[in-house]
């Protein structure tokens, strides 16, 4: 029993000496500040959160289409007459009780016509100061009664060699610029680097100093 007790008096001394070393810590401390106590406070930086990223809307999803879309679409749409196609009525001669429409390339290489209202010849072509054999064979002086060119009638294009100017005007400053058409009717032309390229319906050609294509 004697021996109990003594073990337990230990146990207590024990425990009031640790608790006696920490109290003196903390005085310890308060002294070093002017008897204030100091609390610390460590800041722990939070992570950077990654941005929020909405998923992805199916287009096809009912209700998801901008209602803003149509409307900026329709915008866009071009005017009568469109970007890049000319007036035709600035290339116009009534002549012969019908109406042609005359032109030429920039380089001047180039002279076309569109003939309509049963001007002769009725169609629309192209014929060139200066041009290449055709891939059938079809060889012109480029020169003289003998100067290349191309034409639609009936539906179908036809290269051959002019002995006159039928596609050529008179008045060369009637320009067709690069970029743009000239429509009247089915019948169509547009002045590209490339060359003259003329259509009408499904029937075409492309006609120019290194050119002489029909579709």
């Amino acid at each position: 029993m004697g021996a109990s007790r003594r073990m337990t008096s230990l146990a207590g001394a024990a425990v009031f000496a640790v608790a006696l070393v920490s109290l003196t810590a903390c005085g310890g401390d308060d002294s070093a500040n002017g008897g204030r106590s100091t609390t610390t406070v460590t800041a722990t930086a939070e992570a950077p959160r990654s941005p929020s990223i909405p998923a992805p809307v199916p287009a096809d999803r009912p209700g998801d289409a901008d209602p803003t879309s149509d409307a900026a679409a329709a915008a866009t749409v071009p005017t009568s007459p469109a970007r890049g196609t000319v007036d035709p009525k600035t290339f116009a001669s009534y002549e012969q009780g019908g109406a042609a429409y005359y032109f030429y390339s920039p380089s001047l290489n180039v002279g076309c016509g569109i003939y309509v209202d049963g001007y002769a010849p009725d169609g629309v072509g192209c014929q060139a100061v200066t041009s290449v054999p055709t891939a059938q064979g079809l060889v012109c002086k480029n020169g003289g009664a003998s100067v290349y060119g191309i034409s639609i009638a009936k539906g179908r294009a036809s290269a051959a060699c002019f002995n006159q100017g039928i596609y050529f005007g008179a008045d060369k400053t009637k320009v067709l610029p690069y970029g743009q058409s000239i429509v009247v009717g089915t019948r169509s032309c547009t002045s590209t680097t490339i060359g003259m390229t003329c259509y009408d319906g499904a029937a075409g050609f492309t006609l120019a100093r290194d050119r002489n294509e029909t579709y």
